[in-house]
């Protein structure tokens, strides 16, 4: 009597059961992470804070123990739909520049996963008239870490300061954090309106809003309150002149896209003292403000780059001459300019009068040689 055998024929079977089974079981776990998503998530107690002397901007008077999501949902495919921002507005005093270096916001984390995040995104607009309008040269920082990444209150120290002339800005604190595995940050939102009320956007409409783009978060995106908690920190000046050098070498790659950064150094001069800072290629700019009208500001062009052009934004209140890989700027007026140095690789610099009298001369030493050479060749042929 022969007995019947699992052959070929059969474990196919087997091994296609199972797959249909794991992935119904993995459709099912990603499918109720789905559903767990929120728009907001209250807390009992929302936290007490401390205004410290170098705030600038402070919204955290009345924090409220509501909040709302304002987070990249880092695990991609179908939670891409629930990627949010939050955004409030805050207004710098007239006569007065603002350089900021440092950002407060005081949210929550969920309570169903460990509390992690990747990153945060910042962002500064300008007023668009009561609501966010363009983005602010020099002052995006994307993928930034805060002092302590599992605290939902984000200490955030801000690569090159962001330079501010008198006027209404928003803000926006985007976390960077993977649903599945680290759950969600949600923003608290604070009871007691200050300029405009805060807004929301959810361009997937993950969260059935209807808020796609920038909308007022309490009248129409399901907020419990009219603004958010915030601060700002860093110093104020009356100085005339607020600038931003951006550096831009488009030949090289930057972190996280495989390269290192690439630091090129400048120099700015004024009533004949100078002082040099550092700007990284492809990423944030400097900013900072100047008291006195004339300055000068240069970039120290390393071997193998040529500084190929120099663009400024409009101003009316201040005169930009090109000098010698830079600029000479003279401020008419309390403004405020954003200047990108585009940099390629190519030759070194021109040289300088002294690296062309060392060349002269070692011209000069080659020929003599060469004379002696002949000199002596002759004397031997005598």
């Amino acid at each position: 009597m022969s007995r019947y055998k699992f052959g070929n024929s059969v474990y196919p079977y087997l091994n296609l059961l199972f797959i249909c089974l794991l992935f119904n079981a993995v459709f099912f776990l990603l499918s109720s992470k789905l559903a767990q998503s929120q728009l907001m998530e209250n807390i009992d107690t929302p936290p007490v804070v401390s205004v410290p002397p170098d705030t600038l901007w402070d919204q955290t008077a009345n924090i409220s123990s509501a909040n709302i999501s304002s987070q990249d949902f880092t695990d991609g495919g179908g939670f891409d739909q629930f990627d949010s921002r939050a955004a409030d507005d805050f207004l710098v005093p007239g006569g007065l520049f603002w350089i900021i270096d440092k950002v407060r916001v005081f949210g929550a984390f969920d309570d169903a996963t460990p509390d992690l995040i990747d990153s945060l995104s910042v962002f500064f607009f300008t007023d668009g008239g009561g609501l966010p309008g363009s983005l602010v040269p020099g002052c995006t920082y994307l993928n930034i870490l805060p002092e302590n990444v599992t605290v939902p209150n984000f200490v955030i120290d801000l690569p090159n300061p962001c330079v501010l002339g008198s006027g209404t800005y928003w803000i926006s604190v985007q976390a960077n954090i993977k649903f599945i595995t680290n759950g969600q940050w949600f923003w608290h939102e604070n009871s007691v309106q200050t300029l405009d009320p805060f807004v929301w956007e959810n361009p997937g409409n993950g969260f059935s809003t209807g808020c796609i783009a920038f909308t007022p978060a309490q009248a129409n995106c399901g907020a419990d309150q009219p603004d958010l908690s915030f601060q700002l920190a860093g110093r104020e000046t009356d100085a005339r002149c607020g600038i931003n050098i951006c550096k831009s070498a488009p030949e090289i790659l930057v972190p996280p896209n495989g390269g290192e950064e690439l630091f090129f150094t400048f120099e700015v001069s004024q009533d004949g003292e100078s002082d040099s800072f550092d700007v990284v290629a492809n990423g944030p700019c400097f900013g900072e403000a100047f008291d006195g009208s004339n300055f000068e500001i240069t970039e120290e062009v390393p071997g193998g780059w040529t500084l190929e052009s120099v663009e400024c934004s409009d101003s009316d209140f201040i005169d930009v001459t090109p000098i010698e890989n830079g600029l000479s700027l003279d401020c008419l007026g309390l403004t405020e300019i954003t200047c990108t140095f585009s940099n390629v690789r190519g030759p070194s610099p021109i040289p300088t009068l002294s690296e062309w009298g060392m060349a002269a001369a070692a011209v000069i030493l080659g020929f003599a040689g060469l004379g002696a050479f002949y000199l002596r060749r002759k004397c031997s042929q005598a």
